[in-house]
């Protein structure tokens, strides 16, 4: 009596073709889910420097800058770095940091935003706001 085998060889090669194609979708569900990590953390950046830039364009020194944010983790001369959790909220300890470093001239006072994630730079901004000339406040 001969036995057919054809049934057991195709049952093994589909076998691999389902095997190959979990591979394939989990590989392409963990870039997803990578690439979806970093959208949120550009909103996130983004955001947080639109609402430095509003606080900055509101005249604010950096001291006065840091009061604002509540937690500041650094001022230098002429910097601010304040840091946030991952729901934008001022902690010592958050992953995400808000740098911002003041430059100013005679009639012009600059602004550069830097954010970052776990030390890696995200997002930049650059504003500025011209100095009221003294009489015409």
């Amino acid at each position: 009596m001969k036995k057919n085998y054809g049934f057991m060889l195709e049952m093994v090669i589909m076998l691999a073709l389902f095997v190959s194609m979990i591979v394939v979708m989990s590989g392409i569900y963990a870039r997803s889910l990578a690439e979806s990590q970093r959208a949120k953390h550009l909103n996130d950046a983004v955001v947080l420097a639109s609402n430095g830039a509003e606080v900055f364009l509101a005249g604010n020194d950096e001291e006065e800058f840091g009061e604002i944010f509540g937690s500041v983790d650094e001022v230098k001369d002429e910097e601010v770095t304040v840091r946030f959790d991952d729901d934008l909220e001022p902690a010592e300890n958050g992953k995400m940091k808000l740098t911002v470093k003041y430059r100013e001239e005679p009639d012009f006072v600059y602004g550069h935003f830097e954010v970052f994630y776990e030390e890696e730079l995200i997002y930049e901004l650059d504003t500025g706001y011209a100095l009221k000339e003294k009489g015409n406040e």
